[in-house]
């Protein structure tokens, strides 16, 4: 926890040091969100909206966050005006997807993703929603298959900051496959990256 609290406090020197910097803002704002900060950073999502509009990025984190705090439609409408700005993003589709998926709409889910395949197959966003939407739709065998997949895209993407996203998408692993190891690893790793990165 102490490692994670200098994350964010790492992240918020950057920002105001470098206020037109969108990576660090991204990052903080991911960090928070890590740190179960969602409505904290939900506001920072705000300022990334104000300060760069025409990414979609702002609200596409602001979708992450409602969706966190259970605010599906809210999601929903954000995460719309994320691809009103920048369609050509595969991510924010399967962003939207997971949040249709929430709400029961595994076609909807189902098409989202395959337009997100279509722009940029094979991102991580895409295959953690595509796994948790086999999750509520699809046998065991392919359940596991598709979790195996997420969780290599996580492990090889560790800046995206999606930590409790992979504990969550192992320990289910671990569960339907009879697997008694512990998901616990060191969560302390993120930090150490990002630190050095910074």
């Amino acid at each position: 926890l102490g490692e994670r609290s200098e994350a964010i406090r790492l992240f918020e020197n950057l920002v105001a040091q470098h206020p037109e910097g969108i990576n660090y803002h991204i990052a903080l704002a991911a960090t928070l969100l890590e740190m179960s900060q969602a409505e904290n950073a939900l506001k920072l999502c705000d300022t990334i909206i104000s300060k760069f509009p025409k990414t979609g990025i702002g609200q596409a984190i602001a979708a992450r966050c409602l969706r966190r705090l259970g605010r599906f439609e809210e999601a929903r409408v954000r995460i719309r005006q994320g691809i009103e700005c920048n369609p050509q993003i595969g991510a924010f589709y399967a962003a939207e997807a997971g949040i249709a998926a929430d709400q029961g709409e595994f076609e909807v889910a189902r098409e989202l993703l395959r337009k997100a395949g279509e722009i940029a197959p094979g991102t991580p966003q895409e295959l953690v929603e595509d796994a948790r939407l086999a999750m509520r739709t699809e046998p065991q065998p392919i359940i596991i298959q598709k979790l195996k997949r997420a969780i290599e895209a996580l492990k090889a993407n560790p800046l995206i900051l999606r930590q409790s996203e992979l504990k969550s998408l192992r320990r289910e692993l671990n569960r339907l496959s009879g697997d008694a190891a512990t998901v616990d690893e060191d969560s302390a790793e993120w930090v150490t990256e990002l630190v050095d990165d910074a």
